[in-house]
């Protein structure tokens, strides 16, 4: 499944090859749920690479790949994860030039808590812009994940700096 997904959107930014991007994650706090239990983290810091195509219609079609990783706030364990998602969403202008992306998220997620490695489906919604050569973003998600037979949400609201157009 994950070959899949990450083949297709390759082949898909390739095909399409619009704006590529790169830059650096942060989540402040992940929020891992298991029924009545939450386990939260210390901020996360990660890197991710990306495209978006835009389309006269104001249509924009993206993905991108973002690896994030640092420590559980109430154990000494690490929490690292790998994404793959898929963006689509409609570029307005509301200051002249500045263009402003809004999109829905669909994707793939590889967590690991200390040793349990959990995997899921999820959703979410992104805003960004372009200014100048940056490109700044705010998403949240919500990944329905599955470790050692139990089922838990993971959410978190990823901010990123990237630099676009190389």
């Amino acid at each position: 499944m994950k070959k899949l997904l990450f083949s297709s959107l390759l082949a898909l930014g390739i095909a399409h090859a619009g704006s590529l991007y790169s830059g650096f994650s942060i989540v402040p706090q992940a929020q891992y749920k298991f029924d009545d239990v939450t386990l939260k983290t210390k901020p996360l810091l990660g890197v991710n690479f990306g495209f978006v195509k835009d389309y006269k219609s104001g249509v924009i079609v993206g993905g991108k790949v973002e690896a994030v990783y640092g420590k559980m706030k109430d154990s000494s364990d690490w929490t690292g994860s790998f994404d793959i998602d898929g963006h689509l969403g409609y570029r307005f202008y509301p200051v002249s030039n500045i263009p402003l992306d809004t999109y829905g998220i669909l994707g793939y997620r590889h967590s690991k808590i200390g040793d349990t490695g959990a995997n899921g489906i999820g959703y979410g919604i992104g805003i960004s812009t372009l200014i100048g050569a940056f490109k700044p973003m705010f998403e949240y998600t919500i990944f329905k994940m599955k470790a050692n037979g139990a089922d838990f949400d993971d959410k978190r609201l990823t901010i990123g700096i990237d630099a676009a157009k190389f």
